[in-house]
């Protein structure tokens, strides 16, 4: 039989489950287990029958190692949330708490909490274990059905779309994945792995020639990695400094991006080559490349110093060059044709010798090398090529070592021209198989990845930038009208002077910022110190690792054109900005404005036009390609104005700008800075691309990843290629298709909508004295005993929800299930727009949703975060935890009120009950697959919560309120689990 059809012995996964089903303990005489509560609403597939089968290898691991009686509370939890999802009241609940009350009530307080902790750890495995099968089961979908480039390549070739037109709109676009500093993922790298390799197990088990044989022992390496997760401490022991953040982004990025954003690339080449007969190729630049933030995000961090920073680069430049090396030397050996088979070319020749040169010149031995020059050249010059670039790794310029060699890579460029007189030399004889392979896919490699794997941004406050820019123009000796973030035409003015200015203030003159009384008004000293140093830097690593370390600088909370205009001074000063002799400017930095607060995103058309106009600014400009990229902040925005304040406000804003650019003559990019989840600009790919503004992505554009969406899409290979497909190809499909603007009524209607939800959500978040009180006690502000980031979690002490960074405010009210940033104020903004005039409002709705993606595509995303709310839970927070019943009761009912006129709204527009599209049925799934699961695991919080409030009002013993702290935790990362999101 050959080897690759299916086995007939072999058992399928619903057999396989069934086999160790019936090993696990008897529950009652229903016998309903823990492997059976998926929905009766979601279809019988082979995700179920994985699901069921990872459950029963739990509940086998849980039976041998906490007992069989321990299995047997697990499953009573479970049917007791489960029935408390169809009662009404507080029935469920009491059944719930009556159930542990009777396990727990008899022990002492550490067994208490050791039982609930292992329990709040039962559902969070199982949770996990979900999540990896679903993984496995969409990617495989994804590849079935053809998703991505494939359709949307073979799609556009039907439709006759010329080659020349897709060439025109890929030469235009280039996409950033930036990982992120913010802290938002909460597991362990070694979870990750361990979760990375059940993934890969699964996948083998789905091999169709394996004999029962084979299939037992991969059942036996599931059941051993499930045993292993279990007895694993789940987060991490203790708060990640930066270089921990740095370490766990550069696994990522080794792990899986290192080889798919190549694959990426060599697939979308290949379909042009059999759709379009090879009349067409794609550039030769990259269209995607990787970002990072992580080591150069000073806004809020303390912790970012410029020695850290030069740790990050130094890292990743150490990664990539190792990963190069690595691939030199397991390449070499297949590039093994002889002299007189493939004779070397001249060039490739000379390439050879001067290698010899270089070595002998920095006192290296050469003899082993020399003797290979007449035997197999092409392989040796790869030998040579990697020891070159081991030696390039000595260099250390920016820790401050001062060790010189010549023969090392100056840049990224002379390794790919090493890389291209081999492929040259094999082109020259015919060997053009010996080239596509691993050479094509280095070269592919070197040009996405540098000597620098990903730019790192800088990213600062720019009242920090604002005072460095007053310290330059104090040691300038020169004198200010005033200093503030007004557009002031006589402070513009002087900036603009000094800019432009041959004069540069020398670090000398900076220096007195260690000992001038005269700065004594600085609050933030150290601060621009800091900043100063950064960009030192900066320029230190232009100069050794390659101008692509770092070519952003982030202007977080900008307001006005001074602003950028201080940044571009303070960029001038550290010779990032500089006229030379021949009077010609240069930059080696993009400055990145942030509009990330409701009146920044509505004043961006005044900000902008006073830059575009500025002469300073104008030279910048030129400098960098004529190009401006604009932030957009999504999370801030929410909290400040609400969920449709906030996306109508940052549509308007790319709208202006747009406009704006077009008339300057100027390419406009956007940079998107989403989070994982709906509150904080996270949404669906492809919908979030297609509901932007028409021509708002002709360039590309950059996507912040944050911790969360790189343990989602990262941690696997075949889940990162299927998100980059997906990413490009939705951005081929916006720039390929014909989009008419909004019409005017739409707009207006979209207006209007954006002030009646807004004054809704501000009369609750900001005008109720109650409120504030309400999210102290009913969400679990103990979120902040997770290990997440570096980076603290409060701007200072909580006083207002503006003082509260977005990540815990959106965590805390998805952790207790009541998650408004995902619709509060929108059912509000949609009645009493159609009672304003409901002969024609209604119907202008229905035709702006099922016309206008933008509207569409939020109808859609708060369909997402309504279906994942739930108030019935939300209740049991409130009931057990408020401190005023009665004040807390209130605010709930009105957050129940807006519910349910905001699902009524919906329905009213979409004509259909939450999530039941054809399209939705997935999503659908996947929140009834997790519930049974994901409940319980709210309801022990709650209880871990009281208690562990309680026992610091009496001032426990420490020992007992850390193991609390352990058991919250537990629960805080399988709710995050559950519902995909911690913020």
């Amino acid at each position: 039989m050959p080897h690759t059809l299916p086995n007939p012995e072999r058992l399928s996964h619903r057999e396989l489950y069934w086999q160790v089903r019936q090993a696990l303990p008897m529950i009652g005489d229903s016998d309903v287990r823990l492997t059976e509560a998926i929905p009766v609403s979601t279809s019988d597939t082979a995700l179920n029958d994985d699901v069921r089968l990872f459950g029963a290898l739990l509940g086998q691991v849980m039976s041998e190692h906490q007992g069989s009686e321990f299995y047997k509370l697990i499953e009573r939890l479970r049917k007791a949330s489960k029935k408390a999802r169809r009662l009404s009241g507080t029935l469920g609940f009491e059944e719930f708490d009556n159930i542990l009350q009777s396990e727990i009530a008899h022990l002492p307080l550490e067994e208490q909490v050791s039982r609930l902790e292992d329990a709040a750890s039962a559902f969070r495995l199982f949770l996990t274990l979900t999540g990896i099968a679903e993984g496995y089961h969409q990617s495989v979908q994804f590849e079935h059905e053809e998703q991505g480039l494939n359709h949307i390549i073979r799609h556009l070739a039907q439709r006759d779309v010329s080659c020349d037109t897709l060439q025109e709109i890929l030469e235009k676009l280039s996409v950033r994945l930036v990982a992120t500093a913010h802290p938002t993922t909460i597991l362990r790298q070694t979870l990750l792995e361990h979760q990375s390799d059940l993934y890969d197990i699964l996948k083998a088990l789905y091999a169709p020639h394996l004999t029962p044989v084979q299939q037992k022992k991969l059942m036996n390496q599931l059941t051993e990695k499930i045993e292993v997760l279990w007895a694993t401490h789940f987060s991490r022991w203790t708060k990640p400094k930066v270089r921990d953040e740095v370490r766990q982004v550069m696994g990522y990025f080794s792990k899986t991006l290192y080889s798919t954003l190549p694959e990426l690339h060599e697939k979308l080449e290949q379909l042009f080559s059999f759709y379009y007969q090879d009349s067409c190729v794609t550039r030769n630049a990259p269209i995607m490349s990787l970002g990072s933030w992580v080591g150069g995000d000073m806004d809020g961090n303390p912790f970012v110093t410029p020695d850290v920073f030069a740790e990050a680069l130094t890292r990743q430049h150490e990664t990539i060059l190792n990963l190069y090396i690595h691939d030199l030397q397991t390449m070499a050996p297949g590039l093994s044709h002889s002299i007189y088979r493939v004779p070397p070319s001249p060039a490739l020749l000379a390439s050879i010798q001067q290698d010899i040169r270089d070595m002998q010149a920095s006192d290296m031995e050469t003899s082993s090398f020399e003797i290979s020059i007449d035997k197999e050249p092409h392989r040796l010059k790869l030998v040579l090529m990697a020891e070159r670039l081991q030696q390039s790794l000595h260099q250390q310029f920016l820790l401050g070592g001062h060790t010189h060699t010549v023969f090392r890579y100056m840049n990224s460029q002379q390794l790919i021209q090493d890389i291209d007189v081999v492929i040259e030399s094999y082109l020259q004889h015919g060997y053009t198989r010996s080239v596509t392979g691993p050479l094509d896919n280095l070269r592919k490699k070197v040009q996405i990845f540098g000597f620098h794997f990903a730019s790192i941004d800088l990213r600062e406050d720019t009242q920090n930038i604002n005072q460095a820019a007053q310290a330059i123009l104090n040691a300038a000796d020169i004198t200010l009208p005033h200093y503030d973030h007004s557009d002031d035409s006589r402070l513009l003015d002087i900036l603009t002077q000094e800019i432009l200015s041959p004069k540069v203030v020398s670090a000398r003159q900076l220096e007195f910022l260690n000992r001038a009384d005269s700065l004594a008004t600085f609050e933030n000293r150290e601060v621009v110190q800091r900043l100063l140093g950064m960009l030192t830097v900066t320029r230190k690593a232009h100069r050794y690792i390659g101008e692509g370390a770092c070519l952003h600088f982030i202007l977080t909370m900008t307001s006005s054109a001074q602003d950028v205009l201080n940044a571009l001074l303070v960029l001038k000063t550290e010779g990032l900005f500089y006229r030379d002799l021949a009077g010609q400017y240069h930059s080696e930095m993009d400055l990145i404005p942030l509009l990330e607060t409701i009146p920044d995103l509505q004043h961006a058309a005044p900000v902008f036009e006073l830059l575009f106009s500025n002469e300073a600014y104008q030279r910048q400009l030129a400098c960098r390609g004529n190009t401006q990229i604009v932030m957009l902040g999504y999370s801030d925005s929410n909290k400040d104005g609400g969920y449709f304040c906030s996306n109508w406000e940052a549509y308007k804003a790319q709208r202006v700008l747009l406009d704006l650019a077009k008339r300057y003559g100027i390419r406009l990019r956007f940079f998107h800075g989403r989070g994982g989840n709906i509150g904080r600009g996270g949404v669906p790919t492809q919908r979030a691309i297609k509901a932007l503004p028409p021509k708002s992505c002709e360039y590309g554009e950059d996507l912040t990843e944050q911790g969360e969406v790189l343990s989602r899409y990262y941690n696997v290979r075949d889940i990162a290629l299927a998100h980059l497909e997906n990413v490009l190809s939705a951005l081929i499909t916006k720039n390929i298709t014909e989009e008419t603007p909004p019409l005017t009524p739409w707009i207006e209607a979209a207006e209007t909508l954006s002030q009646l939800s807004f004054q809704a959500y501000k009369s609750l978040i900001h005008d109720n004295a109650d409120f504030i009180p309400y999210f102290e006690h009913v969400t679990p502000r103990e979120v902040e005993l997770v290990n997440i980031g570096s980076r603290p979690q409060r701007r200072r002490n909580f006083q207002a929800v503006k003082d509260l960074r977005a990540i815990p405010w959106v965590f805390r009210w998805f952790q207790s299930r009541q998650i408004i940033p995902g619709w509060f104020g929108l059912g509000s903004g949609l009645e009493a727009f159609v009672q304003q005039n409901p002969t024609e409002h209604p119907a202008i709705l229905k035709t702006m949703y099922n016309e206008w993606p933008f509207f569409r595509s939020l109808i859609e995303n708060s369909e997402i975060a309504l279906r994942q709310t739930d108030l019935k839970i939300a209740r049991y927070y409130c009931h057990s935890l408020a401190k005023d019943p009665g004040a807390a009761q209130c605010i709930l009912d009105r957050i129940d009120t807006e519910y349910h006129r905001t699902l009524a709204q919906i329905e009213a527009i979409t004509g259909h009950t939450l999530l039941e599209r054809p399209e939705d049925q997935t999503l659908k799934n996947s929140i009834e697959l997790k519930e049974p699961y994901l409940d319980p695991l709210n309801y022990i919080q709650v209880r871990l919560l009281q208690k562990y409030r309680e026992l610091q009002d009496s001032q426990a013993a420490p020992e007992l309120l850390e193991r609390y702290n352990r058991a919250i935790v537990s629960s805080i990362e399988g709710i995050a689990i559950g519902l995909g999101t911690a913020g």
